[in-house]
């Protein structure tokens, strides 16, 4: 019986391990391409596009601006940002459409 390893596949091609060792040596399988390009048509075709977000211009001002007037809630301590990003997201009405992480990259890119 050849056990079961979510996400691998048996090594089948590999002589030196034979048909029962699992694929994790050669990395797990990936959806191609193709197939997610699929996926994300059908998504656009359904109006599912939540997972983009375009940061208008009027968003990314006030963004800039509120990370300026709360410099102080970027104190450095460990996770103390993540809380900084999710109060200046929520400010702007962007909880839940922007992650904390997306914004701490917003603004490393606008630096």
């Amino acid at each position: 019986m050849q056990p079961s390893f979510p996400g691998f596949e048996g090594c089948i091609s590999c002589i030196l391990h034979g048909p029962t060792y699992p694929k994790i040596l050669h990395g797990p399988t990936y959806p191609s391409q193709d197939s997610l390009r699929t996926q994300s048509m059908e998504m656009a075709e359904n109006g599912d596009l939540s997972f983009a977000f375009k940061w208008s211009q009027q968003h990314t001002a006030r963004f800039i601006l509120l990370r300026g007037e709360n410099d102080e809630l970027f104190t450095g301590v460990k996770y103390s940002a993540s809380v900084a990003w999710g109060t200046i997201l929520e400010k702007i009405g962007l909880q839940g459409k922007v992650t904390p992480l997306q914004a701490k990259k917003k603004w490393d890119n606008l630096k």
